[in-house]
């Protein structure tokens, strides 16, 4: 992630993968807050039994238009990441310090977490716009249960 960091010639970065995509129409929205990190809710599509299993394990809730939306809901950073890889981040702010490695085991799996604690330690500000912004595909090819 730091190589990235390092690269980006941008002001805010969202980290898309490659079953993740952002709603085009949800990205002014995203780009209007000042905040140096914007979080936001994500619809899980995919699969019927394999989105609902894992909606099942992150505690998604079922809208009546039958999609699963994950709420991220703010806690203690330091016990749980409530804020997800795909959160626009200011790249100022992440490059004036760095990409710290997560020190909890699995870096791979937990820097943007490590990431958004060092962030939120040095002042960063952080907003939440709670409603569905992107779209997550589960399929069974990515699920571990």
């Amino acid at each position: 992630m730091q190589d990235a960091l390092d690269k980006l010639p941008t002001d805010r970065c969202i980290n898309l993968g490659a079953d993740n995509w952002l709603r085009p129409d949800k990205l002014d929205r995203l780009l209007s807050r000042p905040d140096d990190i914007v979080s936001y809710d994500i619809c899980i599509t995919g699969e019927k039994v394999t989105a609902g299993a894992f909606a099942s394990r992150v505690g998604a809730v079922r809208f009546p238009s039958g999609y699963y939306v994950w709420e991220f809901k703010k806690r203690d950073i330091n016990q749980s990441n409530y804020i997800h890889g795909s959160s626009m981040f200011s790249t100022a702010f992440a490059k004036s310090f760095g990409c710290p490695e997560s020190g909890r085991g699995n870096f791979l799996k937990e820097e943007d977490w490590a990431m958004w604690r060092s962030m939120l330690k040095a002042g960063a500000t952080q907003f939440h716009i709670k409603e569905p912004m992107s779209y997550y595909r589960r399929h069974r090819e990515n699920f571990n249960p």
